[in-house]
């Protein structure tokens, strides 16, 4: 076992474990996530360029989306700098992480080889097994070490490792085509027990993003136990709603996405084509923008965020990149790995169309996975 594997492996599987890892008292679990997603990437970049593959990869999508990101960091450093006289220090988070992909990427591209894929996500499936038990857990009333980002709740909330009951719940999602496609049949049971769960996490849109995951792997696998998963999750969704129409709750995201629309693309801060800037909508959030929701951070799509802080161009780029992928993977051969990363990638688009997924290193690894591991499978021809 080399040495990238082990770093590679210990990464991927201690990332939802960074509060335990790295406890510091003062830090939440996202910040913690944060450093230990941030600090192992660098180690795994340097790593690739010391015992990385050389191949020869290219991704014009990825280098437009470095350069079109960086230089609206330094458009808006210029005319922070003249306004202000100060270097805005602040805005490197934000660049930093709308530019990790890139690094995760080559670090990834030029390490992994299908082998050492399929054992990361294999090692992921245990990793996820404990936060199931966790989640289990927390409906016992048992967890003392993690509590929901949402204070008003007393007592034990199911929120896994990551702080809240709609990403746990996509969490688990995103776990669905990993734990489905592993070769033993017992795996089918750990799948069963997280599905278990989304409905108990309260989160429509994770429910939804586990039933496609279940039905992307039984149409690929078993297509008539494919129509029965079907009726069953209309029927048991249908059930919900009959009991509580709160199911059908957009939780404020359609008047949300208006008051953004106005704000950004119709108001004075309109900037259709280049975009507001990247980290624009959390900055106002500190601001006290009149008119701005208590708490509300991020826009809850993805890709209404990409148009609103990097413009029609960043949205144009991540969809080019995105329709690359598609490209790609169609052209691999229909192995139980392209169909587990497909699905991973799937559900993962689902999600951050009602949420902010890629801004969460516990979901946003999963797209990433699917990203490079199909960038992989492509350039070593995998026919296995």
């Amino acid at each position: 076992m080399s040495l990238r594997e082990v770093c590679w492996g210990v990464y991927l599987v201690g990332l939802p474990f960074a509060h335990f890892l790295l406890w510091t008292k003062g830090l939440n679990q996202y910040h913690l996530q944060n450093f230990w997603a941030y600090g192992g990437l660098t180690l795994l970049l340097g790593l690739s360029l010391v015992e990385g593959e050389s191949r020869p990869l290219r991704n014009w999508p990825l280098a437009c989306w470095l350069l079109w990101t960086t230089w609206s960091l330094l458009w808006m450093w210029k005319r922070m700098m003249v306004t202000d006289q100060l270097h805005p220090v602040g805005l490197l988070p934000f660049w930093i992480h709308a530019t990790s992909v890139v690094w995760f990427y080559l670090a990834a591209t030029r390490t992994w080889t299908v082998e050492l894929l399929t054992r990361l996500l294999r090692w992921m499936a245990f990793a996820g097994i404990g936060l199931v038990a966790y989640g289990y857990l927390q409906l016992l009333g048992l967890d003392q070490f993690y509590r929901s980002t949402d204070f008003s709740l007393q007592g034990d909330v199911l929120v896994g490792t990551i702080g809240n009951p709609t990403h746990y719940g996509l969490h688990l999602a995103l776990f669905l085509s990993v734990w489905l496609w592993q070769p033993e049949w017992w795996w089918k049971l750990v799948a069963v027990a997280a599905s278990i769960l989304l409905p108990l996490t309260l989160s429509t849109s994770a429910m939804l993003c586990g039933m496609v995951a279940w039905l992307w792997w039984s149409w690929h696998e078993a297509r008539v136990v494919a129509w029965g998963i079907l009726g069953l999750s209309l029927l048991g969704f249908g059930w919900l709603v009959w009991q509580d129409r709160l199911w059908l709750n957009s939780e404020g995201r359609y008047a949300w996405w208006t008051f953004l629309w106005q704000h950004y693309l119709v108001g004075q801060n309109k900037a259709q084509i280049t975009g507001a800037g990247l980290g624009r909508m959390m900055l106002d959030s500190l601001q006290a923008v009149p008119g701005w929701w208590p708490s509300w951070r991020h826009a809850h799509n993805e890709f209404f965020q990409v148009l609103i802080e990097t413009g029609v161009v960043g949205l144009g780029i991540v969809l080019w990149g995105l329709g690359e992928r598609v490209r790609c993977w169609w052209a691999l051969p229909g192995t139980p790995l392209a169909f587990m990363l497909a699905g991973i990638g799937l559900v993962f688009v689902l999600s951050s169309l009602v949420n902010f997924s890629a801004h969460l290193w516990l979901l946003g690894v999963f797209g990433l996975l699917a990203y490079c591991g199909i960038e992989v499978l492509s350039a070593e021809g995998n026919t296995a």
